[in-house]
């Protein structure tokens, strides 16, 4: 059962148009801004790019969709607003538009997930597309797109492509190459091993990151940036692409609290995270990717976090970057797109860094290549299945390797196990994703938060509110198809008006460290499938950082403050009432998709400890009954970091690699 191209029937095309219409309408006789007000959802084909994003999707989240297509076109739409029985492109714009209210608020929650997914995907497109050469909105919104310049112009990392039925065969498969299979393939190739570098995404050099936001998210990101939880809950973001999730994310290059490390040490039986040796992990990783806080100088919404943090008494500190400085005239601002990939390699993501000493110590990197299983004999790895897709056409073959390093990430590390037969009661269990909300402000000063830093200033005053859980306050890169996907909606022209203030708009993030975690389970193309619902303990810590992050907002200045809601409501500093807006807020449902929660990092499903029965890793990072099975990603920590884990992963792949015999 594969996933496969969705067709749109024409009276689903015209329920869909009217859906984008109603969600972005064209709206006349405004004296500003008129192509942004007069520019509607079907003006950007969004029917044909959703269809196009969604062919990745699994069969299952497709044929969800296909059904919420027929029920748009259906005379049962209207009736499930009480509308009588129309189809929705029947019903009256007024209709329409309390149609999607209703949805958005329904007690019913297949019909919340449904708004949710069009309001998502919709604001992503209209926002985000290029047709042309240019997105009809951004000139009002006063959004440039990324800077032009010269790209790096460093060799490119050789790639293989294998014939079809060539078998292969290497010392070291390393299936992943991001934070963690990165580290130990530089390593064991320095050692002059042989080799092999397997990555599910594509290889996209650095003169083809052309950082725009909408292709980028489609070529770097898993399921082409839609990837979501069962539930549709959770929007996740993970990279997908030879670099993994250093090639895409916000350059934080925090080291795991030491607190952290004290509970992974007693409470999960792995005593080297408390050995003074560890530190030397970090050491070595910083060094080589270059960490640093020189000579930062912030952007407009990490001036205000600090600003506002420090008017009520809250220490802010500088967010240590893998990203080296330069004396470029845009190198401010180029900052702000390297969440894009990087053409310039001022980043130092493992493309740069970690994989360029792998491959010049003789590694081969094969892309667009996903491992099916691996090959299992006498309790002993020796391989793996893997199937590749390039312009040759689809390739199978088979890596014959004396060891294997699983490293593909939380998300496919555990299925990866799972779907080749291997069992363990906690595999696929535990997975933590640090839950983002995000708390919006306009200011008087123009912001332009996608230029500069992408997060330079950090809040950690409430790490810890119940002993090692609670959350830290950052800052998102905010570029306009995200804008779209995460804003609230309650009418066309709210949105719309919403929008114009993106050039004024700050936003704080709240990330937690949850206790509870979600689980990846195997659908029936035995490939991943994300259980993830936030705790009630964890959703108690979330709004606490919702709370505060409105009263930095106003401590920094801002005119307006937002809570981003399904009942969505705009607050006014003026009013001096944001004690009672707070608590509005916080009264209302906080159930699944009455709100947008996001997650960029994936963790712990198949976490590393000393207990046969609590840990499918052991702290030495081989996978318990198998030989020469190694685990070394974000998958084997024990638990959530507490901070962006890039460097956590790193760090203990570094520890695994430089132990293993």
């Amino acid at each position: 059962m594969k996933p496969m191209r969705m067709e749109l029937k024409p009276k689903e095309q015209k329920a869909l148009n009217a859906v984008f219409d109603t969600l972005f309408p064209s709206i006349k006789n405004k004296k500003e801004h008129k192509v942004f007000w007069e520019t509607k959802g079907s003006d950007l084909d969004i029917a044909a790019t959703i269809v196009d994003l969604t062919e990745n999707l699994e069969p299952e989240q497709q044929k969800e969709l296909q059904q919420l297509f027929a029920l748009l076109s259906s005379k049962l739409a209207g009736f499930s607003g009480f509308f009588g029985f129309k189809s929705f492109d029947e019903l009256t714009n007024v209709q329409r538009e309390n149609l999607l209210k209703k949805w958005a608020t329904s007690t019913v929650p297949q019909l919340r997930k449904a708004f949710v997914t069009l309001k998502n995907l919709t604001g992503f497109v209209y926002l985000g597309k290029i047709a042309n050469g240019e997105n009809p909105n951004w000139q009002s919104l006063l959004y440039d797109g990324p800077l032009p310049g010269k790209p790096d112009d460093r060799d490119p990392l050789p790639c293989l492509l294998i014939k079809n039925n060539t078998d292969v065969s290497c010392d070291t498969l390393i299936i992943g190459s991001g934070a963690g299979g990165s580290v130990v393939a530089a390593e064991l190739a320095k050692r002059g091993e042989q080799v092999i570098i397997l990555e599910k995404g594509p290889y996209v050099q650095p003169a083809e990151m052309n950082q725009l936001e909408f292709p980028m998210v489609r070529k770097l990101y898993e399921k082409q940036g839609a990837l979501m939880s069962a539930d549709g809950g959770t929007s996740i973001f993970a990279g997908s692409c030879v670099g993994g999730g250093t090639t895409v994310n916000w350059a934080g290059s925090f080291r795991t609290p030491d607190y952290v490390l004290h509970e992974w040490a007693t409470e999960h039986q792995n005593p080297h995270f408390t050995d003074p040796a560890y530190r030397h992990c970090f050491d070595f990783v910083e060094k080589r990717t270059g960490v640093n806080s020189d000579d930062l100088h912030h952007n407009f919404q990490n001036i205000a976090l600090q600003r506002g943090s420090e008017q009520l008494g809250y220490p802010t500190k500088i967010v240590p970057r893998n990203i080296i400085g330069s004396d470029h005239p845009d190198f401010f601002k180029r900052q702000g797109y390297m969440g894009l990939g990087d053409p310039f390699s001022h980043k130092q993501s493992a493309l740069v860094t970690f994989l360029e000493d792998a491959c010049q110590h003789g590694a081969q990197i094969i892309a667009d290549t996903e491992a099916d299983t691996l090959a299992i004999k006498n309790n002993e790895v020796i391989g793996a299945y893997v199937s590749q897709q390039n312009q040759l056409g689809q390739s199978k073959f088979f890596i014959k390797a004396k060891r294997v390093m699983v490293a593909c990430g939380s998300l496919h590390s555990p299925a990866l196990l799972m779907r080749s037969g291997l069992q363990h009661p906690q595999l696929g269990k535990n997975l933590c994703l640090h839950p983002v909300m995000v708390v919006i402000a306009a200011y008087q000063q123009k912001s332009q938060c996608w230029y500069g830093p992408m997060m330079s200033v950090v809040n950690d005053t409430f790490s810890r509110l119940d002993g090692n859980f609670g959350f830290k306050i950052e800052t998102p890169p905010t570029h306009l198809a995200m804008l779209g996907l995460a804003m609230p909606w309650t009418s066309g022209e709210q949105m719309k008006q919403l929008l114009l203030k993106a050039p004024y708009t700050a936003g704080f993030l709240v990330l937690c460290r949850e206790k509870y975690g979600g689980e990846i389970k195997l659908n029936k193309r035995k490939r991943p499938s994300i259980a993830y619902k936030l705790h009630p303990y964890d959703l108690k810590h979330l709004l606490r950082g919702i709370e505060e992050c409105a009263k930095i907002h106003e401590a920094a200045g801002a005119t307006e403050i937002g809570i981003l809601h399904n009942q969505f409501e705009l607050y006014n500093t003026q009013s001096n009432q944001l004690d009672q807006y707070i608590k509005r807020n916080l009264n209302k449902k906080w159930s699944t998709n009455y709100y947008p929660l996001f997650c960029a990092h994936q963790m712990s499903s198949c976490r590393m400890g000393g207990d046969n029965k609590r840990h499918p890793v052991q702290p030495d990072g081989l996978f318990r009954g198998i030989k020469n099975l190694y685990v070394a990603d974000g998958s084997a920590l024990p638990h959530a970091s507490g901070a962006n884990p890039m460097l956590s992963i790193q760090a203990l792949s570094h520890y695994i690699v430089s132990n293993m015999g």
